[in-house]
């Protein structure tokens, strides 16, 4: 037997497999695309209000964060996803996914008129408060 032809299936099987290890990874968080928001058309100050969300989602198998910051007056929504990624780019399959995404703001501070809800940055509209 061959020496040369003995070691080869081996030593390639372990250069795959030491291959990626030692990859540097790279956090990232980027906003998702919003397509549609359905507001209340009314809630009470202190009610628990729920917003429907839908959202565009890539090749990435985390759940979307949705961060609010809220005053009396307005909701700020920032809807995104921070992943973990090899620093080598890895293709992903081009599919893109709409999945619906219900936020609940939970009433506090109480809300004054007008109620303002915004989405990355957009106004989606005004609810009234009663």
């Amino acid at each position: 037997m061959n020496f040369g032809t003995r070691w080869t299936l081996p030593i390639l099987c372990l250069i795959t497999l030491t291959a990626c290890q030692g990859t540097a990874t790279v956090t990232r968080t980027a906003p998702l695309e919003v397509t549609k928001v359905v507001l209340p058309e009314s809630v009470g100050a202190s009610a628990e209000m729920n917003i429907d969300l839908t959202v565009g989602e890539g090749c990435s198998q985390t759940v979307p964060d949705v961060v609010a910051e809220r005053t009396d007056h307005t909701l700020r929504l920032t809807v995104q996803r921070t992943t973990t990624v090899s620093a080598d780019p890895v293709s992903c399959l081009p599919v893109y996914n709409f999945i619906q995404k219900t936020h609940t703001d939970p009433g506090t501070p109480p809300r004054t008129n007008p109620f303002e809800v915004f989405v990355n940055g957009k106004s989606y509209g005004t609810v009234l408060v009663r």
